[in-house]
């Protein structure tokens, strides 16, 4: 684990991840720690990996329970923006426990809710949504 938070600092997120996996398959169940993963999906973000973060992002709400609402609002925001799924992304929006949910985060929630509906009224459409 520390090797793996150490790659994530220096930044080398191909092989963070990499390793993350490997240490999830060999010692079955393993997870690395939350805020370490979302070091990693942060370092994705920030190099602008919409394909490598959305993954980890719906992995992160699969298996970890804390910073959900940031980690569903940072997903939403990156399926209306990045792949063009508003439907999917209003269902992820959709589980955020309103407990959860900040001034900022309803602020924020809402400004993607708007932009997923536009998205729709413009006929976008998609196949299907998925249960994340």
């Amino acid at each position: 684990a520390e090797n793996v938070r150490r790659l994530i600092v220096e930044g080398n997120l191909e092989l963070a991840n990499a390793a993350r996996r490997k240490m999830a398959i060999e010692f079955n169940g393993w997870r690395l720690p939350a805020n370490q993963f979302l070091a990693l999906i942060s370092g994705y973000i920030k190099q602008k990996q919409w394909d490598d973060s959305i993954p980890l992002l719906i992995e992160y709400i699969r298996h970890y329970n804390e910073n959900t609402a940031r980690v569903r609002l940072q997903l939403a925001r990156l399926l209306v923006e990045h792949d063009r799924r508003p439907a999917q992304a209003l269902s992820v929006m959709a589980k955020i426990p309103e407990s959860e949910l900040t001034d900022q985060f309803r602020q924020l929630r809402d400004q993607i809710s708007a932009k997923a509906r536009q998205m729709q009224a413009e006929g976008e459409v998609e196949l299907e949504t998925e249960d994340w």
